[in-house]
């Protein structure tokens, strides 16, 4: 599943609001293990017709949906036994003023190079087209398994667009459909069915994620009335009769009543757990930059809620919290998270996010790592470096132990940045929990000059990494390539926690 966290996250943060200093951020070693990963891919982007600028990749694995064989909510397999991924990426088009497109592609589990991939197909509308998040679910009617219009492979795209030159930007949501068949000996080239829904609200940073056992879509965003940014969401409902068909409901509000304050980059993930009232239910997770005041300075930091999957929308119970006080004070801000709830089996979930260490210097950062089961905080990062754009995946299958996969820029200096991934091992429940950290493996050579706390609340993320666990081994990550200070490639890797 995609980029939940942390309800008992709770509890820890009440104690630390209450003045205790008995949590504090978790110093374990790291492990003498590490990731090892195959060559990296070159995705999109570079020289060559109708290529271009390419930047802020997403992605998504696809899951078994309604109707399905498979457990709802675990990793599809087509009719060759192959599991697939499906990533999208901006592509900035030099044009006044300037526009800008969506492309994504299928990637088979044993890619090797880039011509394992799917081709590339086109997404968006004639004008601006930014933060295009992705994710793919499939539906199997077993009346009709031969009709693409009801037994496919969706995949879902959403994104800001706006006119060119324009900057009252709304949601748009394009579903396509492959079908299954096209899976086989080899990669899809073609969809059977596009279909187009627009949320008539002014609001920027979206993202989506399925609800498994009916195929209903969650799209979260933040409202863009300045200076007023709220988190919102709305659901796309199924037509029983025409699978293919949504409706989208109005938008609600995603942010707790206890939280006033404005809220930018929502990431979201559904899935089954139990915890805090609910019993194996499905939870819509949602991890957000909020902000806090301190005396009569506003400051940036981590903010997360959560609601009943099935609940009505108008009827749906919004909680929260915020989630990094324990690492280095609310005086530091502290943002852009990333979310995951744990695959079918696996009742936890986790975030990530990234917070300064220098009062208003966007240049040095850290990010951190908290979860459900330890409630622990976790640096990502070795001594003495830096790190930014993080993204995490939980891993089936690992028994007693819960391992997580993350990915993220790592820096000397500040300044110049790598991509990197290792791996976090939990054992126990609190308060008897151990993590460890494995060693931090650079997946590739590659370069850039980013600010690690920048894009905060301006219409784009930041390139940042996007991360998807296949099964208790591998993962696929993704990453931007700066080229003379520019974004212009996206790359990715298939990596291994053990070899």
């Amino acid at each position: 599943m995609k980029n939940y966290l942390i309800t008992l996250l709770v509890s820890v943060i009440l104690l630390s609001c209450s003045g205790s200093n008995s949590i504090l951020p978790n110093q374990i070693e790291p492990a003498r293990s590490a990731s090892v990963f195959n060559p990296a891919i070159h995705m999109f982007g570079g020289p060559g017709p109708g290529s271009g600028p390419c930047r802020d990749s997403d992605i998504a694995t696809v899951v078994n949906g309604p109707g399905s064989i498979g457990t709802k909510g675990s990793v599809w397999e087509d009719g060759d036994g192959k599991k697939w991924s499906v990533v999208v990426a901006l592509r900035d088009r030099e044009t006044i003023p300037p526009t800008s497109l969506g492309f994504f592609k299928f990637i088979p589990e044993d890619a090797e190079e880039t011509a394992d991939l799917s081709p590339g197909f086109a997404t968006g509308f004639i004008g601006r087209n930014l933060n295009f998040k992705i994710d793919a679910c499939y539906f199997y009617d077993d009346l009709d398994p031969g009709n693409p219009e009801r037994t496919f492979v969706e995949v879902c795209i959403v994104y800001q667009w706006a006119e060119a030159g324009l900057d009252n930007y709304k949601i748009i949501i394009m579903r396509y459909g492959f079908h299954p068949s096209r899976f086989v000996n080899g990669t899809p080239d073609e969809y059977d069915w596009i279909a187009v829904n627009v949320l008539n609200y002014q609001a920027i940073m979206p993202d989506v994620a399925y609800l498994p056992t009916t195929g209903e879509l969650t799209v979260v965003m933040s409202t863009d009335y300045d200076p007023v940014h709220e988190v919102r969401w709305a659901r796309g409902y199924r037509n029983p009769d025409y699978p293919m068909d949504v409706i989208m409901s109005s938008i609600y509000l995603a942010q707790p009543a206890n939280d006033p304050y404005n809220g930018w980059t929502p990431r979201i993930d559904i899935g089954k757990i139990t915890f805090a009232g609910f019993e194996d239910d499905w939870v819509v997770g949602v991890a957000y930059t909020g902000t806090v005041w301190v005396g009569v300075v506003t400051f940036y930091c981590t903010r997360v809620s959560y609601w009943d999957a099935t609940a009505l929308p108008h009827n749906a119970v919004i909680a929260g919290f915020r989630a990094t006080d324990q690492v280095y004070g609310p005086e530091l801000d502290a943002g852009l998270p990333t979310i995951d709830i744990g695959p079918p089996g696996e009742p936890y979930g986790c975030i990530a996010f990234v917070q300064t260490i220098l009062p208003g210097n966007y240049n040095y950062v850290v990010a951190t790592f908290a979860d459900s089961r330890s409630y622990l905080f976790t640096p990502l990062q070795e001594d003495l470096n830096y790190a930014t754009s993080p993204s995490v995946s939980i891993h089936p299958d690992w028994g007693d132990d819960t391992k997580v996969s993350v990915s993220y820029l790592a820096s000397v200096d500040g300044f110049t940045w790598n991509p990197r991934a290792r791996y976090i091992n939990i054992q126990g429940d609190w308060p008897n929990s151990t993590v460890t950290k494995s060693n931090a493996n650079t997946i590739s050579n590659i370069q850039g000059h980013w600010s690690g706390f920048g894009f905060m609340t301006d219409y784009t993320f930041r390139p940042g990494t996007s991360m998807v666990a296949y099964d208790e081994n591998r993962y696929w990550t993704t990453w931007t390539k700066p080229i003379n200070g520019d974004p212009r490639e996206v790359w990715g890797a298939l990596g291994f926690i053990e070899p």
